[in-house]
């Protein structure tokens, strides 16, 4: 082969089998692809790795996955993934905990979740326009934090069937207290996909949020915000720094920064008021991924983000179940 014709491949891929591992686990495959046939799928790369490990396993159709925990689908050109992302590419399902085998996942609930919440509001043409949005559904972050939520694909649709005549008992439906509509902080994580940020707005905008904490939670969330001493770092040039960014479009250059994977991910903004436990759990996961990287500090470059997290520190590491030793600092600040 020539090898100044060819491009390298590195590739690290999910594997699990529920009848026969009790963890997942990823190995490691190497290929070199002439730049000629830069223009294959991403169905044919799954191919390559079958060839190599009969006991990778994906599925024959509706094939969504993640490259690099974003979401494609396995007509995506190789080209293109690799110009964006690189060529260290990692294989995972499009949710992790619902791998039966590999790449393929349970997605018994797909249908059954809607006609379950829907149903008795669609009509053929809805249920026709709800299957295209199959990859949409199984995108849904929140599945991450709840796993019974509702889906994206479901509140997206219940804002194209609303109604005059339906409309109350729509969001009803999908106003369940945990798993439905006060669970989701939509994120697009498609590699190349639609953005449904306007129609989710649109409908969670119309709810009512009846969240109210009892006396005993805030009595104990005061308890634990007493006892929780803030960390106080005078100067920040010499320490670690984990820089959060949320949506701003800023750039922070630091000295000494540790790179955290969320740096850019909603941290449960929108949910403060109406699912607290849950911006608990999108917090400590943000701060405990810059502790264990070991970051000393932590940057905020939008100042609402820093008031909630100190805000809510005390309750967030009880919720996690461990402390994140670090100083919470506003970028305005220094």
């Amino acid at each position: 082969m020539d090898f100044s014709n060819t491009i390298s491949l590195d590739i690290r891929a999910f594997f699990f089998n529920a009848k026969t591992d009790y963890l997942p686990y990823y190995k490691n495959f190497s290929f070199e692809i002439n730049k000629n046939d830069k223009n294959i799928d991403l169905e044919e790369v799954l191919g390559f790795i079958k060839l190599q490990n009969e006991d990778f396993s994906y599925p024959s159709s509706k094939l969504v996955f993640r490259v690099n925990d974003l979401v494609v689908t396995g007509q995506e050109k190789l080209s293109t993934v690799m110009e964006q992302l690189g060529n260290e590419l990692t294989i995972t399902p499009i949710l992790e905990y619902r791998s039966n085998n590999g790449l393929i996942i349970n997605d018994d609930d797909f249908m059954a979740n809607f006609e379950k919440i829907l149903g008795e509001f669609a009509t053929d043409e809805d249920r026709e326009e709800y299957s295209k949005l199959y990859s949409m559904y199984y995108a849904s972050e929140s599945f991450i934090y709840e796993h019974n939520y509702i889906g994206d694909a479901i509140i997206v649709m219940a804002s194209r069937m609303i109604n005059d005549k339906n409309r109350d008992a729509i969001l009803d439906a999908i106003s369940l207290d945990i798993d439905g509509i006060n669970s989701c902080e939509y994120e697009n994580r498609f590699f190349d996909g639609v953005d449904y940020s306007n129609e989710i707005e649109s409908i969670k905008s119309q709810i009512r949020h009846t969240h109210k904490a009892s006396f005993i939670d805030k009595l104990k969330s005061k308890c634990r915000t007493k006892m929780r001493n803030d960390i106080d770092v005078k100067d920040i040039t010499s320490q670690n720094i984990a820089i959060y960014y949320g949506d701003s479009k800023s750039i922070i250059e630091v000295a000494n920064e540790i790179k955290i994977n969320s740096s850019r991910r909603p941290i449960g903004q929108s949910l403060v008021d109406i699912n607290p436990n849950m911006m608990y759990n999108k917090a400590g996961k943000m701060l405990l991924e810059a502790f264990d990287k070991g970051a000393e500090v932590v940057l905020f470059a939008n100042s609402d983000d820093c008031k909630m997290v100190r805000d809510n520190i005390a309750d967030i590491e009880f919720y996690m179940g461990r402390e994140a030793i670090m100083a919470l600092v506003d970028e305005k600040d220094i």
